[in-house]
């Protein structure tokens, strides 16, 4: 039989596009004979009277089958010959890295696996571990570091947790999580099963995901069931995470073959009524950080001896003043926290929206530390408003992230500087700005200058600058040598800063009486003035400057 050129790579394309996702242990029986059209050909036939026309087809069908038989034998000979070279080709390899891993000493494979483990899943990697060898199970088995974090969810068998906190031992720690969405699992059975190891348990995630049938039920709504359901104490736990996703079907898109969820839904925001009046946390004495990722806290939320607090939030359109104004209300309702980690993502019709909703200041005595991170925001206006509604007196660490705007394929926005106001934060010392600009700006790769008034910031000491070209500075004034606050000022990541520029940024500090009493210029991950070292040193100064690498 003879096939063509093109025939030929039909037929091996084919094959090739069907097997790049791999070929699971039972494949052979991923083809059946009634999948052949020959077959269903053949079944009508069989329902037919078998005149002599019919036996004629059935004589060329059977040809055709046999055809199609030597083809397949041919295509294995084929494969096979190929399978061989690959074969040949990595034999050599495979021996050379066995040879190498035999030959690291113990304490070199040991700390090559801790590197290797996974923190989403480092219990299983080592599970994995030890059944590779029995070097490896020697190394891992005996080793309580390889244990020490053990994953506890909703799939989870009780005797391989009995393991793995056998072999973790006294330095085992479990990190609990509950999983909330279309999947049907039972909440009692798990703390039946698993509620004696909660004293162990380090941190806790609690996950929901909710659609329109939902009826604007959240993951507040579950942490209720959680409490109510029996009382814990975990002496161990320092951090917990709380995760909220409500979703919405897309108009006009219907479920279609490998459609995947963010096909079909998209995010949404209903505000949260859940009331926790009455109901009896769990003990937490050792809580120390809440994390809330695109959920906000009601008012009655029972947990408030925590010190630290994350919040990521992406902001819609028409929930923002319930948004910003309910994070803004309970931080300011948690005296104890001392560290606010804020993250805010826009959407694309930011500029289009009015934002001049309301926010009444709020006092937030003990924060000592705040980190604003905002990313795709056109009007960055009520964000202003927002971080001058926090009070915080006793702030001493203040850093602000901005990726800038690129939505709506409009043209791309420079990103903005927010800064507190220096009259309610007079503790202020350390300042960090990370201006990431555009990637429309980086095709230019033209560094891109910040220019900073340090009137601005008259306590600051320690300023860090991530901005593509570093900074230049101003005043309008040339101020007494004792006012000048600033003793170190650090360059990080700026990537197209050079000599020119760093030249740019000392003359501005002359210029305005804030070189002399300037203590350190760090430079860090500076790849260009790396390059540019002599010159830089020239610029600097020996006495002033210092290069992390």
């Amino acid at each position: 039989m003879g096939l063509s050129y093109d025939d030929r790579r039909k037929i091996v394309s084919a094959l090739e596009r069907a097997s790049a996702s791999g070929c699971s242990s039972k494949c052979d029986s991923l083809l059946r004979s009634s999948d052949w059209g020959l077959a269903k050909t053949l079944e009508t036939s069989r329902k037919r009277n078998n005149g002599t026309e019919s036996i004629s087809d059935l004589s060329s069908e059977w040809i055709q089958a046999e055809s199609i038989l030597k083809l397949t034998k041919a295509i294995v000979a084929s494969a096979s010959q190929l399978l061989n070279l690959y074969d040949h080709h990595l034999r050599p390899i495979s021996l050379k890295l066995s040879k190498g891993l035999a030959s690291l000493p113990d304490e070199i494979l040991v700390y090559t696996l801790r590197f290797a483990q996974s923190e989403e899943a480092s219990d299983m990697d080592a599970l994995r571990f030890s059944h590779v060898s029995r070097r490896f199970r020697r190394l891992t088995v005996g080793n309580r570091l390889f244990w020490s974090t053990v994953n506890l969810t909703r799939c989870s068998d009780k005797e391989c947790i009995d393991l793995l906190l056998s072999r973790g031992g006294k330095d085992a720690r479990i990190h609990a999580t509950f999983e909330f969405d279309r999947a049907d699992w039972s909440l009692v059975k798990f703390l039946d099963t698993f509620s004696a190891t909660a004293p162990l348990w380090a941190s806790l995630s609690v996950k929901g995901k909710f659609y329109r049938k939902d009826r604007g039920r959240n993951v507040f709504d579950k942490l209720v069931e959680l409490f109510e359901d029996r009382h814990l104490v975990l002496p161990q736990l320092q951090e917990m995470r709380i995760e909220g996703l409500h979703l919405q079907e897309v108009r006009g898109v219907s479920p279609f073959e490998g459609a995947t969820e963010e096909d079909l839904y998209k995010y949404c925001w209903y505000p949260c009524e859940t009331n926790f009046e009455g109901v009896r946390a769990w003990d937490l004495p050792s809580l120390r950080t809440i994390e809330c990722i695109q959920c906000i806290p009601p008012p009655s939320f029972p947990l408030n001896n925590f010190t630290s607090l994350k919040m990521n939030i992406r902001v819609f359109s028409g929930h923002v003043s319930n948004q910003i104004n309910g994070l803004k209300d309970f931080v300011a309702s948690n005296p104890s926290i001392t560290e606010v980690s804020l993250t805010l993502g826009g959407y694309a019709a930011s500029g289009r929206v009015e934002h001049n909703f309301e926010i009444k200041p709020v006092v937030c005595p003990n924060v000592t530390s705040f980190k604003l991170s905002v990313t795709n925001f056109e009007n960055h206006k009520f964000i202003d408003r927002l971080v001058d509604a926090l009070q915080m007196p006793q702030l001493r660490d203040f850093k602000m992230s901005n990726e800038g705007y690129e939505g709506m394929g409009r043209t791309p926005r420079t990103p903005y500087l927010i800064t507190p106001d220096m009259l309610n934060h007079r503790l202020l010392e350390s300042f960090a700005i990370d201006i990431v600009e555009p990637r429309a700006g980086w095709a230019k790769k033209v560094p891109k200058i910040l220019q900073l008034n340090l009137d601005g910031l008259p306590g600051v000491s320690s300023l860090s600058v991530t901005v593509s070209g570093g900074s230049t500075f101003w005043s309008s004034t040339e101020r007494p040598l004792e006012l000048n606050s600033l003793r170190e000022l650090r360059f990080i990541s700026c990537d197209l800063m050079d000599a020119k520029c760093l030249s740019d940024t000392v003359s501005s500090l002359k210029n305005i009486g804030a070189w002399e009493t300037l203590e350190r210029l760090v430079i860090q991950d500076c790849g260009l003035l790396v390059l540019e070292r002599e010159t830089v040193l020239k610029i600097v100064g020996e006495k002033r400057l210092r290069f992390v690498c």
